[in-house]
């Protein structure tokens, strides 16, 4: 979320990132955008030692080290940014704050808020609807019955209906949590990712002609790759010259480690048709506009998918897209206009829609891609985008203004058992990186606080796939500014 967590900041809000302190990073505290943006980074196993530190950060240390040996060790980090989260609502008069639903970093404040402790003042809480530990299991079609599922999956729960707004960046999205959760769609505002930085490429009429399509994203099994493979080579006979190039880390096939997707995919595909795919691996911004370049076309397969940067990168570069229907992909992408719409997230239903791209001429795809990037940059339009973020918050701000304490909202899980659940047994592994924006004005303009974590690799207790982790971490967020 470094396009808006800027953006909001370039607007003259104050931004203030709170990430997980990855290896190798240089401060804890950082500064920029004249001091208006502003990152911390705190480790799970260490207080936050930063000038915004609340005096009494590790009081218990005891509670520190238990969550972090727990069967769920994310919770930590929840644990530590609602200490740090208290203090800035005292010291900086934070008026709203934000997070995601994933892994529930908004647990820990909102549970203290219910227990009465805390600082008096309990600015509105916002869950960003992104991407839940239920839906990331199901599409990936892993083992729920490892130790940390459940008690992810129930603080997310919690942490939903405790709080007072709701952000979706699709339609796709909205709808699945009005059903999973009971939601009315009021309660929902549906705000699109901002197109950040992302600027159109130019092509040659050669490669507009020619048959390299690209996905950009880890290889992760609710990706869709697996799928994709079968689909070229399904089709392979027809297109010998079709080439796939796939851009990011790998990930384990299973939650708890082991094959990875890139090698599964080799393994899959007759030898004759491995020559069409070509893997990257994790590339910078620049070794990504690379291969947008190069591309006729880009692809998100995907069997379940938010509302994905890669699609709006992809767009915005000027190509058309090649989607699945199971996101929000669909609401960017009209089909034979800016992109072409597989029946379905199957081999078949993918096979279909690259049959009808390669199937267009060089010209078409050209004046397809125009259309695509006209499309996200009205939908995803940084100025609009931010000016709806503010009057979202706006609005909340002046609903609970000289509120102490928030009435309770929807149902959610008890949140006792939560507690006793997250508390107890052992990890074997490193826990999971997560990243939180937080945001707050300066004036009269309202003051915000925005959480945030990015959607990478899904807890796994395998040390090697930790360091393609930070890896992936660090190609969402190239600039240093953003770890």
């Amino acid at each position: 979320m470094r396009h808006i967590a800027g953006l909001l900041a370039e607007a003259g809000e104050t931004v203030h990132v709170v990430a997980h302190r990855w290896a190798g990073a240089s401060k804890a505290c950082e500064e920029s955008v004249h001091g208006r943006l502003i990152i911390h980074r705190i480790a799970f196993d260490q207080p936050v030692l930063d000038r915004f530190s609340p005096s009494n950060a590790d009081r218990d240390p005891r509670a520190r080290r238990a969550m972090t040996t727990s069967t769920f060790p994310a919770q930590a980090f929840s644990w530590q940014v609602a200490l740090l989260a208290e203090s800035l609502i005292q010291a900086e008069g934070i008026d709203v704050i934000e997070a995601q639903e994933w892994e529930a970093p908004l647990y820990y404040l909102q549970l203290r808020r219910r227990l009465g402790l805390g600082p008096a003042r309990h600015p509105p809480c916002v869950v960003h609807l992104h991407s839940s530990t239920e839906q990331i299991f199901a599409a990936n079609a892993w083992d729920t019955s490892v130790l940390d599922y459940a008690p992810a999956a129930s603080a997310e729960a919690f942490s939903i209906g405790a709080c007072d707004a709701l952000l979706s960046p699709s339609r796709f999205i909205a709808e699945e949590a009005m059903l999973r959760h009971g939601i009315q769609s009021s309660d929902i505002t549906v705000l699109p990712y901002p197109i950040g930085d992302a600027l159109p490429l130019e092509r040659s009429s050669r490669v507009w002609s020619g048959r390299s399509i690209c996905h950009v994203g880890r290889l992760e099994p609710r990706k869709g790759v697996i799928e994709l493979a079968d689909a070229v080579a399904a089709i392979a006979v027809e297109y010998p010259d079709l080439r796939i190039d796939f851009v990011g880390g790998d990930t384990p096939m299973e939650v708890t480690g082991g094959l990875g997707v890139g090698e599964a995919i080799r393994n899959r595909v007759p030898a004759h048709v491995r020559n069409q795919f070509r893997f990257h691996g994790s590339c910078d911004a620049v070794g990504v506009a690379n291969i947008l370049a190069g591309a006729c076309a880009a692809i998100v397969p995907s069997r379940w998918e938010n509302f994905p940067y890669s699609c709006i990168e992809s767009m915005a570069s000027g190509l058309p897209v090649i989607v699945s229907p199971n996101g929000g992909m669909r609401e960017l992408v009209s089909d034979g206009v800016s992109g072409w719409i597989a029946s379905e997230a199957s081999p078949p239903g993918l096979a279909g829609a690259l049959r009808r791209a390669l199937a267009s001429s060089g010209p078409e795809r050209e004046r397809m891609g125009r259309a695509a990037r006209s499309a996200v940059t009205r939908t995803c339009d940084n100025a609009e985008v931010v000016r709806r973020h503010l009057q979202l918050k706006d609005r909340l701000i002046r609903k609970h203004k000289g509120r102490g304490t928030l009435p309770l909202s929807r149902a959610s899980a008890p949140a006792a058992d939560i507690v006793k659940g997250r508390c107890t047994g052992h990890s074997d592994g490193p826990a999971n990186l997560g990243v939180v924006v937080s945001v707050r004005g300066q004036g009269e303009r309202s003051r915000l606080w925005l959480r945030y974590a990015p959607r990478i690799f899904h807890r796994t207790r395998s040390a090697s796939c930790a360091l393609r982790l930070h890896t992936c971490w660090q190609h969402t967020f190239p600039n240093p500014v953003g770890k």
